[in-house]
């Protein structure tokens, strides 16, 4: 599996929190794995992108449907009084390992990064 864009969407929030223009609590990845990240030995990217079926992707928009519908749901239905509206008050660190976003947790990322800051 890969992470590209993710990753990319993570860079572009981040510095839209620093410039003030984002929150960067309130971003959320959701993943499934539904697909290899390259073709089989011997065949092109096209080939592999185009015409192989290695048929995870079915399962992998159901299983993102029936994790990501509840969350949706519960927001929708409670965005004023669930606190939605408001944000989730956070309790632990949110940003990158430079602390970017200077947050008054300490970074939790990993072990060697953990003292950051």
């Amino acid at each position: 599996m890969t992470a590209q864009e993710d990753n990319a969407v993570a860079e572009v929030l981040l510095r839209g929190a620093v410039a003030g223009l984002v929150d960067f609590s309130r971003f959320m990845v959701m993943r499934a794995a539904s697909n290899f990240d390259r073709g089989y030995p011997g065949e092109t990217a096209a080939q592999s992108l185009l015409f192989d079926t290695s048929g995870g992707f079915g399962i992998a928009l159901a299983n993102l449907y029936n994790t990501g519908k509840p969350i949706v749901d519960d927001i929708l239905t409670n965005w004023k009084k669930g606190g939605w509206q408001k944000g989730i008050k956070i309790t632990n660190y949110v940003g990158d390992i430079l602390r970017t976003l200077n947050s008054t947790y300490p970074a939790d990322i990993g072990t060697e990064f953990g003292s950051v800051g």
